[in-house]
């Protein structure tokens, strides 16, 4: 028998392509697909490779790509007749790869499937992690901060002791009575350590009484002379530091 054909006659159909992203290959290990798939890597295993094909029936030459990694690349990446992508040492976070090709460069198809891929942050960037670390850290200062300026406190301290004592070594042989240099301690002395209220008493043996001598603060509005003077026995009528 014979068998013809009109070449006119025949239907033109255009071949549609066929995207899938196949695979994914880590440093010791890959992940073959068959959909759209989550998945989730630890932060030492940033470094991944996308593989991914285009079937076309009328030839998978010279077939062009568009691939974006969501969340790392800004904008499309392309190229004709490639086969996969790589990424290195991605930071952790969410991730989509995305894929389109094009048998002309004008109609793109998007990839039957994508990939969400999620790298796990380490131990030291994840939030409590830096939140208790941060909390210690300044606890740590803030102590070391007190510490410093409680030594820097006692230092002036020491420093304005040394001085009133040196004052008081100093003054001894300038006064001649026991009540000049009394008046003397608690006016300049005393003073120079920023009480806020001072009063010598001395002991008297024979009344077994402590008895004003003299007096240094906003009481005392007078020089050398005690308005009132009371008299304590030991152990009595004290209040506060002596």
């Amino acid at each position: 028998g014979i068998n013809f054909f009109f070449p006119e006659h025949l239907a033109n159909h255009s071949a549609h392509l066929k995207i899938n992203i196949s695979q994914i290959n880590l440093s010791d290990s890959s992940f073959f697909l068959s959909g759209t798939e989550n998945i989730r890597l630890r932060y030492n295993q940033n470094n991944i490779v996308f593989r991914f094909t285009a079937i076309n029936l009328q030839g998978s030459k010279n077939i062009q790509y568009r691939f974006k990694l969501d969340g790392y690349d800004k904008e499309w990446q392309k190229g004709i007749d490639v086969r996969e992508a790589r990424y290195s040492l991605l930071p952790s976070g969410n991730y989509t790869f995305n894929l389109m090709a094009s048998a002309d460069g004008i109609n793109w198809i998007n990839a039957a499937n994508a990939v969400n891929l999620k790298v796990i942050p380490p131990l030291w960037q994840k939030f409590w992690f830096i939140f208790t670390a941060s909390a210690i850290l300044l606890t740590i200062g803030l102590a070391l901060i007190l510490k410093r300026n409680r030594k820097i406190k006692l230092q002036k301290e020491q420093l304005e002791t040394e001085r009133a004592i040196n004052y008081f070594g100093s003054s001894m042989s300038e006064h001649q009575t026991e009540e000049n240099i009394l008046w003397d301690v608690a006016k300049n002395c005393i003073g120079r350590l920023q009480f806020e209220d001072c009063v010598i008493y001395i002991m008297d043996n024979e009344k077994n009484v402590l008895i004003q001598k003299a007096a240094h603060g906003p009481k005392n509005k007078k020089l050398y002379e005690i308005l009132s003077p009371i008299e304590i026995k030991p152990g009595q009528g004290i209040v506060g530091s002596v």
